[in-house]
């Protein structure tokens, strides 16, 4: 056991459950040569000595020589090991031995502000060596930049991919700049999963075709399950893989669960304040726009200082937010993943948790945001009332030794290809024998949608192709973008479709940016709202339903039990009928109303389809609340198995015992496709969740979903349990889970 004052602080307070502490120490890569020995030129070895480097790790120039060969790599690393300048150093090697090339690198962060956050580091190392300069370029640079980018280009350009998306279809000097670009670098690579990775995937082949397909493309990232799967995908070339293991932080864990008189909010405002009244910088991680926004309130009405850093918030708040807090002016910020990746926001101290991370990936990289000057720091996970909570209450075990989680995307996501072909003919036309052959289906639509034309053996886009492509640039997306504007006309935010549906329907309670809003209507791709005093203590949650409305059957198999599993591309409408108030701070229903007219948004995607089977004395009462309570376990099930987020993943159970899952995203995201390859594990790790559960027949920490839209009616964990026990082998249990309590 360890005596700190900041944890002895924390179990002071009444009500605390410690359930796991665990302290982890430094542990140094292993070395390798120094760089007197290296086959470098003088002006690399002497920047890297300027720079205090007289010796590489051993991971570091496993990298080097590989590159130097020539080879596509993956480097994974832990955070603060040295990664950078495993890839750099080969890079300025080649700069040093050929000056006058032009561009030749090209460095892709996954965000802007993150691009711009690692100039200084690069620029480190480029300016210990005469000649050799490095730019950023995105939509934020300034127009004398660019003149001065296009006349005398850098040997080294720091973008990010939405920026390449645009440039390389519509900007004729760009296209000419990159024609000797000799090294590609994808940094970050676990943050290009799935739409987001799909279309990323295609930047890359666009950037093979406009460049030269002898590139060298290079992935680096802390935490990845599957790097040569995913380097092979997204570069769509065979990639080797160095990986070092060690990492050089020194960290104390703290797993608990909170005094049952707060919410999960409520806890993390009095853990944030425990440190930052010692002096400790302290980042709140959660999974929603509304758990950060609740922390906003909670921390205000308690004079706490907390600011909020999230998608959707104007991009001049969160850089406000991030340069307070790398200056020392704030000292505590409730964020979504959008400060998961390595913007500079200083050294933090603390990072507090609500919940478990979806996936283990995303606590290594939020943990990661901590201890990186060397010193002791805390991490804090707040449990919750729910499945995934419950069961690491039981196994933390098994969450502390897990490993990272693969890094799924769907290359064949045909609203994806729809907007890359048509991307593709605006870098330069586009040919027949180009195509990989589920593309070429996707080339048919977009000649009958009137999106590209046929010259010759070319395909062009039209006018009204050019129109969609300016319309959809984002790469985080593929469903349809909803504003939200207020009473004044303006533009506050947006959401994507089909999540927007539940959020942004009429009557619906909004909080963006610290302010309330009430929705008045959602028409178009318009969300109309107006701003209600903050003091309200209500929020509104969604009731909808969900339907198939056709499918065609892509794959097929049968588990090790029998059951046959489809894995399918699917039709689905999702309609909001309706919607419960909700107390914010006891989270009692407070009413329940119908909309007068249901609205509703219809999305193909891809996912599974089982078929389980029922006992033949079960009612049709006894199966609906079966079937639908292990739909909700699966799901629960799959976050812990596959490392897919309690959004990312939709689902539907029918009375027959046919249970559909399927990717929330349109065109499908790939997880639903790692449910259909290991379902057994996901049965089998649903049944133990509930019958773990000590609850009488069904609760929060078992088969309740906060995001079912029939408010968790028509569940039974019994009945769901006597369906699975005859098809599903139950592995021996640590622990006896004792007798059901009400």
């Amino acid at each position: 056991m360890i005596s700190d004052e900041l944890i002895e602080e924390i179990r002071k307070d009444e009500g605390h459950k410690l359930v796991h502490l665990r302290v982890e120490k430094p542990k140094i890569p292993e070395l390798g040569p120094y760089v007197d020995e290296l086959p470098l030129r003088d002006e690399v070895r002497e920047a890297l000595k300027r720079n205090g480097i007289v010796r590489l790790f051993k991971f570091q120039w496993e990298a080097i020589e590989k590159i130097l060969n020539e080879k596509s790599l993956v480097i994974v690393a832990g955070t603060g090991a040295g990664k950078t300048e495993a890839f750099l150093i080969p890079i300025l090697d080649y700069i040093a031995r050929r000056p006058y090339e032009g561009l030749v690198a090209m460095l892709i962060y996954p965000t802007k502000a993150l691009a711009r956050d690692q100039l200084e580091k690069i620029l480190r190392y480029t300016h210990a060596m005469f000649g050799v300069r490095a730019m950023v370029y995105d939509g934020d640079t300034p127009p004398r930049e660019r003149r001065l980018l296009y006349e005398q280009p850098p040997q080294i350009l720091i973008t990010n991919p939405d920026m390449l998306h645009i440039v390389m279809q519509e900007v004729s000097q760009f296209k000419r700049l990159i024609r000797r670009l000799r090294f590609v670098v994808l940094d970050e690579l676990h943050a290009y999963q799935g739409v987001f990775g799909a279309h990323v995937s295609y930047v890359m082949r666009r950037l093979s075709r406009m460049a030269s397909e002898d590139m060298i493309f290079i992935g680096s990232s802390a935490t990845i399950g599957n790097p040569m799967e995913l380097g092979n995908t997204i570069f769509d070339r065979e990639v080797e893989v160095v990986r070092e293991r060690s990492g050089r932080r020194s960290q104390v864990f703290h797993m608990m669960i909170r005094p049952v008189t707060r919410s999960v909010f409520s806890e993390a405002i009095v853990l944030v304040k425990i440190a930052t009244d010692r002096g400790k910088k302290t980042i709140v991680f959660a999974d929603s726009h509304r758990a950060v926004e609740v922390v906003k309130r909670i921390a205000d009405e308690q004079k706490v200082k907390l600011e909020v850093h999230r998608a959707g918030l104007p991009p001049e708040h969160r850089k406000k937010v991030e340069e307070a807090l790398k200056k020392g002016e704030l000292r505590a910020v409730a964020a979504t993943p959008t400060l998961e990746l390595g913007i500079d926001i200083g050294d933090l101290d603390a990072v507090i948790l609500l919940g478990v991370p979806p996936t283990y990936t995303k606590y290594v990289q939020r943990t990661g945001r901590c201890g990186r000057r060397g010193e002791e720091a805390y991490v804090m996970m707040i449990l919750g009332d729910d499945p995934i909570s419950n069961f690491y209450e039981n196994h933390p075990e098994e969450f502390y030794g897990a490993a990272p989680d693969d890094v799924v995307i769907d290359p064949t996501n045909e609203e994806v290809a729809k907007i890359q072909l048509l991307a593709m003919s605006r870098d330069k036309p586009l040919q027949l024998g180009e195509l990989k052959e589920h593309e070429k289906e996707v080339l048919k639509r977009l000649l009958s949608e009137g999106l590209l034309r046929q010259r010759g053996k070319w395909f062009l886009p039209t006018r009204s192709g050019i129109k969609l492509c300016r319309e959809r640039r984002s790469l985080r997306a593929t469903g349809d973008i909803v504003l939200i504007v207020d009473e004044r006309g303006n533009v506050i935010g947006e959401r994507e479709m089909p999540m927007a549906l539940r959020e942004l329907h009429p009557g619906a309670i909004y909080l963006h940016g610290g302010r309330v809003y009430e929705v008045l209507e959602l028409k178009g791709r318009r969300a109309m709202v107006r701003e209600v005093p903050k003091t309200i203590r209500i929020y509104t949650k969604a009731l909808y339903s969900g339907d198939v409305e056709g499918y065609v059957e892509l794959d097929n198999r049968t588990s090790r039990e029998g059951i046959p599993i489809k894995y399918l591309k699917l039709d689905i409408k999702e309609e909001v009928y309706g919607f419960i108030i909700k107390d914010y701070f006891s989270d009692e229903v407070l009413a329940e109303k119908f909309l007068d007219e249901p609205v509703s948004y219809r999305f193909t995607t891809k996912g599974i389809l089982m078929k389980l089977p029922l006992p033949e004395d079960m009612t049709l009462e006894d199966r609906i609340e079966a079937i639908h309570a292990i739909e909700h376990a699966l799901i629960v099930a799959a976050q812990t198995v596959i490392g897919a987020s309690p959004t990312e993943l939709g689902g539907l159970s029918f009375p027959s015992g046919h249970i559909i899952i399927y990717d929330g995203s349109p065109g499908g995201s790939g997880l639903s496709l790692q449910v259909f390859k290991r379902l057994e594990k996901c049965l089998s790790r649903a049944r133990e969740i509930m019958m773990r559960c000590r609850c009488l027949d069904g609760c929060p920490k078992c088969i309740y979903s906060p995001y079912c839209g029939n408010r968790n009616r028509y569940l039974s964990r019994v009945k769901a349990l006597r369906v699975l026990s005859h098809i599903v082998p139950l592995k021996e249990l640590e622990e006896p889970w004792g007798e059901p309590v009400a």
